[in-house]
């Protein structure tokens, strides 16, 4: 998940801005509605809508464990 990151930090801020996280989450396998998107943007990101590496991850985890568990619920 790091060389999503660093695809998208194209600035070297440090930090990925609200407008790019749409393609670093599909980067990384996660299609989300707009919605969703700005749920995370207002949890994980700052007050400039800047996320920086630590919440980025931190939100990719707990989406993934959230995708495993309606998965797995639908399934049964």
């Amino acid at each position: 998940m790091g060389c999503v990151y660093k695809q998208f930090d194209t600035d070297r801020s440090g930090t990925i801005g609200s407008s790019e996280l749409p393609g670093a989450f599909e980067a990384a396998g996660f299609r989300l509605n707009e919605q969703l998107y700005q749920m995370i943007v207002r949890r994980y990101s700052d007050e400039n809508g800047q996320m920086d590496f630590d919440n980025f991850i931190s939100c990719l985890v707990r989406l993934d464990a959230m995708f495993r568990v309606t998965t797995r619920m639908s399934v049964e």
